[in-house]
C-alpha cells in the first residue's frame, strides 16, 4: 500500500514491515484515519523520515530480521530531528522483543493479530499528542 506522501503540512504515518501482507494490513487500518506509506527497508524508512518532517507516526515490525526493528528504533531515537515522531512496534510474538522495543524507545507495542479498534485508538491518541506546528 505504498502511496506518495501527502502535502508537507499534513501529518502522516509510515509502516515498515518484514512481511508485506502484515505491513499492508496495518497500513490499511491506519489509512482509515490518516495518510500512510509503507517501507520495506531500513534505509528507505530513514530516508523518508529525513525528507518529510510531516511523518508523525512510525509503526515498526518487531519481526524484522536480526533485530533490525529495535535497531531502527534506536537510530530514530538517537536523532533529535525525529523527536516529534511517535514509534509503535507491532508483531514480535516473543515478549522479549516487546521489552527490547520499549527499552529502545517505542511508546507502545501491538501484538498480532492487530485489531482495527486498537489501531484507531493508537492513531487518535497520536493525533492528540502530536507536537504543535511551528509558527
Amino acid at each position: 500500500m505504498s502511496i506518495p506522501p501527502p502535502p508537507p503540512d499534513d501529518p502522516w504515518a509510515l509502516v515498515i514491515g518484514h512481511d508485506p501482507r502484515a505491513a499492508d494490513r496495518i497500513a490499511g487500518l491506519i489509512a482509515l484515519h490518516r495518510p500512510v506509506r509503507c517501507a520495506s527497508r531500513l534505509a528507505e524508512c530513514l530516508r523518508l523520515l529525513t525528507a518529510h518532517a510531516s511523518v508523525h507516526l512510525v509503526c515498526i515490525d518487531l519481526d524484522l530480521p536480526a533485530g533490525a526493528g529495535v535497531l531502527l528504533v534506536r537510530a530514530i531515537r538517537a536523532d533529535s530531528r525525529f523527536d516529534h515522531v511517535d514509534l509503535v512496534g507491532f508483531g514480535g510474538e516473543d515478549p522479549a522483543a516487546h521489552v527490547a522495543a520499549i527499552r529502545a524507545g517505542v511508546s507502545a507495542c501491538v501484538a498480532a493479530p492487530v485489531r482495527a479498534a486498537t489501531v484507531a485508538r493508537l492513531v487518535r491518541h497520536r493525533r492528540r499528542s502530536a507536537p504543535p506546528r511551528a509558527a
